[in-house]
């Protein structure tokens, strides 16, 4: 689906990516890991030409994105940023700004269906009058969700989706992504901080590093090792009854300890 080859980006003189290569397939969910500053935003912006990369190529099906018309491109790629603003808009407005890409002049029956049908899948069917400034924060980003959802993008960029939720919200967000992945073939590519949420929910991790690709793993073939030398940290990667998940490595516990 997407083909990414030797990637650079620059800031004036300052490089933020470095000749990054990797390929997202139908179907999958891939988390985008690294600390803060090693380039995701800055990657996920690029691939939805917000910015221009100086250097590589952006293929999508084999055709390099700056030769697709900016409607082609909103029908094929939907992007959630970091921050989502408020407004006075209603829950069902701001979804149906999705069909955008899909509208000659107005909406028609099979749109507004399809918000609908959206907003009962995401349990907000209730909300539909409701302004966004009134939501709380997991409410927002599942009308966000929802927006992306009917826009019925085939690759779906999302800059740290889950940051400020909390569990629940965090698991009905997982929960929604991959069944709409499964549903439609899309697929997903995730900047993400919490570890354990990534190892739950992606197929596959992607790790930047000042700017480079640093590994491209599984979650089931990520070790310690690599999530150390990632982070800059002892990080150990434990089972428990069944899963994968991460924690810090003895050394940094009993520092805090000390602390």
């Amino acid at each position: 689906m997407l083909n990414v080859k030797n990637l650079s980006f620059n800031y004036g003189a300052k490089r933020i990516l470095s000749n990054l290569s990797f390929e997202i397939e139908p179907e999958s969910i891939t988390a985008l890991l690294g600390p803060n500053g090693s380039g995701k935003t800055t990657l996920l912006r690029c691939l939805d030409l917000f910015l221009r990369a100086q250097e590589g190529q952006i293929c999508l099906d084999g055709v390099p994105i700056t030769r697709l018309s900016a409607n082609a491109i909103a029908r094929s790629i939907a992007y959630m940023p970091q921050r989502c603003e408020l407004t006075g808009m209603t829950v069902f407005d701001s979804v149906l700004l999705g069909r955008k890409p899909y509208l000659a002049w107005h909406p028609e029956e099979k749109d507004y269906a399809l918000v609908e049908k959206t907003l009962k899948r995401l349990d907000l069917l209730d909300k539909s009058l409701q302004t966004l400034d009134r939501l709380s924060g997991g409410e927002l980003q599942k009308v966000v969700l929802g927006r992306i959802f009917v826009q019925e993008p085939r690759l779906i960029l999302l800059d740290e989706p889950m940051s400020s939720l909390d569990l629940k919200n965090r698991v009905e967000i997982m929960r929604h992504l991959t069944h709409f992945v499964h549903r439609t073939q899309a697929a997903v590519l995730m900047s993400i901080h919490d570890l354990n949420d990534a190892f739950r929910l992606a197929d596959r991790l992607l790790f930047l590093k000042n700017g480079t690709l640093y590994a491209d793993q599984t979650p089931q073939n990520t070790t310690g090792g690599i999530l150390s030398d990632v982070y800059d940290m002892p990080l150990e990667v434990v089972d428990c009854k069944g899963a994968k998940i991460v924690i810090p490595g003895s050394d940094s516990t009993q520092g805090m300890a000390r602390q």
